[in-house]
């Protein structure tokens, strides 16, 4: 079937001018462009686990007798466990198609056009793809001469119109880690300050305790990296209790 040669004028204006976010080339595309065996590559762009999950989670997977049935929309019992794992309320916990949903979700949740998110770089390029998608303007900064936060340069680009700061700890690509101190600067300010966590577990350092003390700190972790089960999207964030309902209202329930 044609499509009517006046049909592009539907999409929006908004997603043409769009810079899109560009994901890793696949390994099995890679490996055919080369000519070589799959397993001769070794794919390290994305901090993938190479050695894969726990045995445990493949028994899991293979002895669970209930994928033709929707989940728990309140994922309960999961919430549970990220409760004891992160010391922390389970109603303040929401899981998500990997982390990255949560980031949807939220900018969503927060979002007026043309509010302003501070993004420190170099960082993650998700931040900045997904605000100017939900109609934000990303106020980027730069790191300094040795990736460390300007936290300086943060708090002086804040105005009326800043809702958040994304702060990846440890840093994505850098590996810079931010201390409790920055952080606390950043939330006397009042805007919202999401911590992505994502390389926790390799770091041992948290923001996490905070989140008992400021009503303004989201700290965002995911299953992707040091669990070995990218494949499966699965991540959490450790929320406000005023975000939970209204970041509810907007994520899917499954």
């Amino acid at each position: 079937m044609s499509v009517p040669s006046n049909a592009e004028r539907l999409v929006r204006q908004k997603i043409k001018d769009l810079t899109p976010y560009h994901p890793v080339e696949a390994p099995e595309h890679l490996a055919a462009r080369l000519g070589m065996p799959l397993d001769n590559i070794v794919k390290l762009d994305q901090n993938e686990n190479p050695y894969g999950c726990s045995l445990l989670v493949q028994e899991a997977l293979a002895s669970f007798d209930r994928y033709h049935h929707y989940p728990d929309a309140d994922a309960r019992r999961v919430r549970q466990r990220l409760g004891l794992y992160c010391d922390t309320n389970p109603e303040r916990v929401i899981v998500g198609a990997g982390s990255d949903e949560l980031i949807d979700v939220l900018l969503l949740t927060l979002l007026d056009p043309a509010d302003e998110v501070i993004v420190p770089a170099p960082t993650f390029g998700w931040y900045r793809a997904r605000t100017e998608l939900f109609g934000g303007i990303v106020r980027e900064v730069q790191r300094g001469s040795e990736f460390e936060l300007p936290i300086d340069t943060i708090i002086d680009s804040i105005h009326e119109r800043t809702k958040l700061v994304f702060i990846t700890s440890p840093n994505n690509p850098t590996g810079n880690i931010a201390n409790a101190q920055e952080i606390v600067r950043l939330l006397e300010t009042g805007i919202i300050v999401v911590v992505d966590e994502a390389y926790f577990e390799f770091s041992g350092k948290t923001v996490l305790p905070l989140t008992r003390e400021f009503d303004n700190l989201i700290v965002l972790r995911t299953f992707s990296k040091w669990a070995g089960i990218a494949g499966l999207r699965f991540g959490y964030g450790i929320f406000p209790r005023f975000l939970v309902d209204s970041i509810l209202k907007v994520k899917s329930p499954f």
